[in-house]
This record gives structure tokens, sequence and C-alpha cells, in this order.
């Protein structure tokens, strides 16, 4: 299978992390991946992205006494059709504000973001990563996915990027996300869950991805997601995926956290992926210098952005005291012939 090469400048780039990049022609002798037939799906990260559906862009202001998370909407309820195929929601990002934990408990996560399609939840390893062990255990993990409803629930994993793939600690990491996943699925089998189990892969190099994948294959898991890729670039994404192709079995799944390489896409599915999170896309629209808006023939566009103006803001203030500058400049009488006024 031959992959187009897709040249990316940048913050153009779309991918999480790895922006600036430049996809690179490249041949993958190896025939497509044994589950291709499962198709692909995105899940889009749930970080409290919605908006005000009555706010007023003749005074720019939103509406008075709003409640985020009562009164305003998600992408979903606003086109005719979900423009994601599912959603993911990390319990740091549930946890983050009470009455929103609080309220989630009460209703289930599926009425909550009023999505009715498929759900995944996981731990937010990014939340804790800086700790020697996650601080939660695999019973309360799988009480609390099946209590809120998710479809899908993840293992407890542990990031192994950053300082945090030296020797020494990554093995320990490694071990621990597999012994996480081994007791997991064990306890999903005796308690009688009914959210599908995910198990969570971490590794720092092709080979021990792959042989995670191996172990969590061989413990009875038909989903497995790779953590900690985020930030790898597309070559070492594909030749992780490389190592892992010959361990996949037809009704086996990959997911792939925080990673969309459109560009990629092609290859990634050819070797296995079968589903992938980012809001990178979403987000891009307002945190983005370019690339703001997308379209079907994958042209991009910016987006004309225009400051909040508000006496406290940073740039009002600097734009005032420039023009009070100005004002006493132009008022104040030449001591000299040569001095000059704005």
């Amino acid at each position: 299978m031959a992959v187009k090469s897709s040249k990316k400048k940048g913050k153009a780039a779309i991918a999480d992390g790895a922006e600036g990049e430049e996809e690179s022609s490249e041949f993958l002798p190896m025939p497509p991946a044994p589950n291709l037939h499962l198709g692909m799906k995105y899940f889009i990260p749930e970080w409290d992205d919605h908006v005000d559906p009555t706010y007023n862009f003749l005074t720019d202001t939103l509406t008075p006494d709003r409640d985020p998370h009562e009164d305003e909407v998600y992408a979903h309820e606003i086109y005719p059709t979900p423009n994601y195929d599912a959603i993911l929601v990390s319990k740091v990002v549930v946890e983050a504000s009470k009455k929103k934990r609080q309220k989630i408990e009460e209703i289930g996560i599926h009425e909550f973001i009023s999505f009715q399609g498929e759900m995944m939840g996981d731990c937010g390893a990014f939340g804790y990563i800086k700790e020697d062990v996650p601080p939660y255990n695999t019973i309360e993990i799988l009480d609390y996915y099946e209590k809120l409803g998710f479809n899908y629930g993840v293992s407890i994993d542990h990031l192994i990027v950053g300082p945090f793939a030296e020797v020494g600690v990554r093995e320990m990491r490694y071990e621990l996300t597999l012994k996480n996943a081994q007791e997991f699925i064990e306890q999903h089998r005796l308690g009688g869950y009914t959210f599908t189990p995910i198990g969570a892969a971490q590794g720092w190099s092709p080979e021990t991805y792959a042989e995670a994948v191996k172990q969590l294959i061989n413990m009875g898991y038909d989903y497995i997601a790779l953590g900690g890729l985020a930030r790898a670039t597309s070559k070492e994404i594909i030749e992780i995926l490389k190592a892992i192709h010959p361990h996949l079995q037809p009704h086996v799944r990959i997911h792939l956290f925080g990673v969309a390489r459109i560009s990629a896409i092609p290859v990634l599915r050819h070797l296995g992926v079968t589903s992938f999170d980012s809001a990178s896309p979403l987000r891009r629209a307002w945190l983005g210098s370019g690339a703001n808006y997308h379209t079907l023939r994958t042209k991009m566009y910016s987006a004309v952005r225009i400051p909040p103006v508000s006496r406290h803001g940073v740039r009002i203030k600097h734009v005032i005291e420039v023009w009070r500058f100005n004002k006493e400049l132009k008022n104040k009488k030449p001591s000299t012939t040569n001095e000059f006024f704005l």
C-alpha cells in the first residue's frame, strides 16, 4: 500500500503533538490488517467544549445567568446528526468539577452529555502522570464505568513519556499497566459488568508495544488502546503499528489515544487501527492561529479573529496607554526645532 506524500507546514498541521512534521511517501510491504472489516471510528474527547445557543452576536454578550452545564450545548446537539462517531470521557475531567461529577453520577453520562451514541471512559493518565502509582484501584474503576453507563471502559494505565520513560521508571510503569489490565479483565468477568473492557497498552519502543498487545490479546481482550503516542510523529506510530501487525486477529480492535493524523488515516487503517480520539480539529477553531476551518475536500481556511474588548484586557490596556502617550506627546510644546510629534 503506497501512502501519498502530504506536506504539512507549521501550525497548519492537524496532527496532535506533531505539528510541522512532514509525511513522506512510504510503502508498506505487509498485507492489510486482519481486522480491516471492522471499519474505523472517531471518538471526540469531552472537554466541556459547548456553546451558548442564545449568544447575542450583535452585542457580543453571553446569555445572562446561564448555567454552562444546563443551558449550553455540545457540537452534536447543533447539527442534524452527530459530527463524530463516539465520545471519550476521562475520569480526571469528570472529577475536575464537583458539581459536574455529582450531576453525572445522578443522571448518567449519556444523559448528561445528551448523546445516545457510544461512549468510552478512561482514567485520564495525564492527570496523575507525576504520581508513582495511579490513584485508583480496579474495582473502583469497574464500578465507576458501570454506574455511569459507559459502553467501553479502559483499564488503569500509567504513561511512559518524557522523564517517565527513563530506564527503571519505564519498566515499572509498563509492568504495572499490564498487571492492572490482567486484574481488570478478570474482575470484569467475575463481576458481570456489562460494558466492553479495553486493555491499555503502554511502551517506549515498537517492540515493547507489540509485546504488550500480544499479552493483552492472550488475556482475552478484543479491544486494545495504545497510550502515550499523542506527541509521537506519524512515522514513529507507524513503526509501532508495524510491530503490532503480526499479533492482530480479525476480532481485535485497536484504539489510538490522542492521535488524529488525518493525512495518515489510510495507512493507520491498513495497519489495524479501528478507532482514535482527538479534540484537536475542533479546538483548533479557536485555539490555532491557522487552519481553523476544514472542508470535505481537505482544504483549510484561517478565521478572522477579533479579541474581546474589555477594560480589564491586557491588549485594550496597552492600546489605551499608547493612545494617552500619543495624545500627551501631541499636546506638548516643542523644546527645540528638531523635535517631532506623532
